[in-house]
């Protein structure tokens, strides 16, 4: 498996966001949160098509970094521990990672704390 993220594999659909929201199951590992469901028929009943892959987004609220280069910034470090440890997954799934905390993260603590969440994931 390729170390990228695709278009495809992004969490774009409404339907998939209010299922997921309403219906997924949440894990945390310190300073991110994931909130995930799997992509089968019984858990996504109102969405018309069903991906074939994993798609996942990030999410950095606003509430915590007013600045949104700083929020971006997390995102970016976000994506890029994802892309980096997501060949670990082997499941089709939904997910939501969210930072916790208020202070700027280290990318060290970020990648450590993706790996674990994959890890538990998978």
């Amino acid at each position: 498996m390729k170390n990228t993220f695709k278009k495809h594999e992004r969490l774009k659909r409404k339907c998939y966001f209010d299922t997921l929201f309403s219906k997924g199951k949440s894990i945390k590992a310190y300073p991110i949160r994931v909130i995930y469901l799997e992509f089968t028929p019984d858990n996504f009943k109102d969405c018309k098509n069903i991906a074939e892959n994993t798609q996942v987004t990030f999410s950095v609220p606003k509430r915590r970094f007013k600045n949104a280069t700083d929020r971006n910034r997390i995102k970016r470090q976000m994506k890029e521990a994802y892309r980096l440890n997501k060949s670990t997954l082997d499941k089709n799934m939904a997910m939501v990672f969210v930072y916790l905390p208020t202070e700027k993260p280290d990318y060290v603590v970020l990648e450590r704390a993706m790996k674990k969440l994959l890890k538990i994931l998978s």
